[in-house]
């Protein structure tokens, strides 16, 4: 989901050139990386303002692994900027400040992601971290369901709006095709993430009466929205 709320472009600019000195260190596996990303001088998030809607980013030591506490992710700030081919930053809140986000109806409460608008920021709630880091962290593969087929597919919806779309729909339809690719740089394989994509597909036909500004009736094999029509791999 996006908003129009907007950043300093000075803070946009400080965040992408810590991103560049992550990113410099090279693709290796996340475990490889975490102890030499953690003495790299990158960024970091504190806790949102009492004053203000803004979140506010400050330059501390970046941070790679597991957690439940809000951080950028390098790791998973790479993986987003593999899948947009642009630089961005992934930043998982901690549950308290995702709820007070929610207090203060800034975000839905049942929202799991945010972008704000114009920005290369992905925000997530901590539970789709969480998943994330089973995969990422942990090399567990969590259960194929409609949970987790749902969390997955907000960080590649999000990352859509990083790219610079900003219609819901599209950004739906999109995420639903590329999910394999977000398993696949997390280190759990295409397969995986197709067979979770599936179960989104099925919920997808219903997503027009719950929540229309995601819905398009040119999502589907062929249609306008259609990333790969030349082949049979739908979504």
């Amino acid at each position: 989901m996006t908003s129009t709320i907007s950043f300093p472009a000075s803070r946009i600019a400080l965040l992408l050139t810590a991103l560049v000195i992550a990113l410099a260190a090279g693709a290796s596996s996340p475990r490889a990386q975490a102890a030499s990303e953690r003495a790299t001088a990158s960024v970091c998030v504190s806790t949102p303002s009492t004053t203000s809607a803004a979140m506010r980013y400050r330059s501390c030591v970046n941070y790679t692994g597991p957690s439940t506490a809000t951080h950028a992710d390098a790791f998973y700030s790479r993986v987003a900027t593999r899948l947009i081919g642009r630089s961005a930053i992934v930043v998982c809140w901690s549950q308290a400040a995702w709820n007070w986000f929610v207090a203060r109806k800034i975000i839905g409460a049942n929202q799991a992601g945010f972008v704000w608008g114009g920005q290369q920021v992905i925000n997530l709630r901590v539970d789709v971290c969480q998943t994330m880091d089973e995969i990422a962290y942990y090399r567990r593969l969590p259960a194929v369901n409609t949970g987790t087929a749902y969390l997955i597919n907000t960080f590649t919806h999000e990352a859509m709006h990083a790219h610079g779309q900003t219609d819901e729909a599209v950004a739906e339809c999109w995420s639903m095709q590329l999910n394999f690719r977000t398993t696949e740089y997390l280190g759990a394989g295409r397969q995986y993430g197709q067979d979770l994509t599936a179960w989104r597909w099925f919920e997808y036909r219903d997503l027009g009466a719950r929540t229309p500004a995601y819905w398009s009736a040119d999502c589907f094999d062929g249609g306008r929205l259609d990333m790969y029509p030349n082949t049979s791999l739908w979504p």
